[in-house]
């Protein structure tokens, strides 16, 4: 503080006195001047002063050194500026030591490190990726659109077509697991039984049995053309009724249909099973007296009754109804003799 005092006092001197200043200018006429020195040093704000000596007469000049200004050392940055806040930085000045501070503006640009897959998309989803800022570490998201193409797998059944009902097929794809559906048709009905014609004797069963039907296919019911000739319960068993031709019909519920023609024959008696008969006199006797056959056929076609014992030269002989035509050898075997009316 005194040196300060100082250095305004021999300012404020130099002011009121006129420069150069002469102390003996009587006593030497051409003064030989000294080199010039420092007395007092300038500063950033005050003059300094600075003097020189006559070699003859030793009176002094002094002169003003004018004020040197801050001279101010290197910028220093003390908070360097992010993305989006200013930093600051400082300077000092090398002879008083004063200090300055300036703003350094905001970059304004992120510094982004690469993008960073934080969730993938899928067929139909959006996915995520990120990235962050090196320098104030703010973090950005964007949408990666979703691929839009699924990756589907092989069909595979789901649930069985059968001849009533549709199946359904599924797949799903790879990478999003969604699933997709499709019906599949119905299976083309078919049925068959193992015999398209069969012969059976009157009052006797036969089965008729189902060869081959479209998977998940069921019988509806069993039919007969004519239940007189033969019947047929749900279960396919046929029952002869009386001689004659009959169709069975199988009907399923797909609605398809197999058939078989069912003949229904007379039964076949054994001679030994016939009602014996006199051979000798006596009424119904077959040699002589009344009711006797002697016109009896020994060849050729004669018909036979659904009932009775008899067989007959004509179908229409005793009302008949629906009689068979057969050779005079099968009737005889069948057990039948000949009827009086017409032989």
């Amino acid at each position: 503080m005194k040196k300060k005092l100082t250095t305004m006092l021999l300012v404020v001197v130099l002011l009121i006195t006129s420069l150069p200043v002469y102390a003996n200018a009587e006593q030497c006429t051409e003064h030989q001047w000294g080199e010039w020195f420092e007395i007092n040093a300038p500063s950033c704000f005050f003059n300094g002063m600075e003097a020189r000596d006559c070699e003859k007469c030793h009176e002094r000049e002094l002169r003003s050194i004018p004020a040197t200004g801050h001279q101010w050392g290197e910028w220093k940055i003390i908070e360097g500026p992010t993305c989006g806040e200013s930093g600051f930085k400082r300077k000092e000045c090398a002879i008083c030591h004063a200090d300055e501070q300036e703003s350094i503006p905001a970059t304004g640009e992120h510094q982004w490190n690469e993008w960073i897959v934080d969730e993938e998309p899928t067929c139909e989803e959006y996915g995520y990726k990120i990235k962050e800022c090196t320098i104030c570490h703010d973090t950005e998201e964007e949408e990666i659109p979703a691929t839009g193409k699924h990756s589907w797998g092989d069909w595979e059944t789901t649930k069985e077509a059968t001849a009533l009902s549709k199946g359904i097929q599924s797949c799903f794809c790879f990478n999003c697991d969604k699933e997709k559906r499709r019906i599949t048709s119905k299976l083309k009905a078919r049925v068959s039984l193992e015999e398209k014609s069969a012969t059976l004797e009157s009052g006797k069963n036969h089965k008729i049995k189902i060869k081959s039907k479209t998977y998940g296919d069921k019988v509806k019911k069993w039919t007969s053309s004519n239940k007189k000739i033969a019947t047929v319960d749900a279960h396919g068993k046929v029952t002869g009724k009386q001689v004659g031709t009959a169709t069975i019909t199988l009907k399923m519920k797909s609605g398809v249909q197999a058939k078989c023609k069912i003949k229904v024959t007379k039964p076949k008696y054994s001679t030994n099973s016939r009602p014996s008969k006199s051979h000798s006199g006596g009424s119904g006797s077959h040699s002589g007296g009344s009711g006797s056959s002697t016109n009896a056929p020994t060849s050729g076609y004669v018909w036979i009754p659904n009932t009775g014992s008899k067989y007959h030269k004509d179908s229409t002989c005793g009302n008949m109804k629906n009689p068979t035509k057969v050779t005079l050898e099968e009737a005889k075997s069948a057990g039948y003799g000949p009827c009086s009316k017409c032989y």
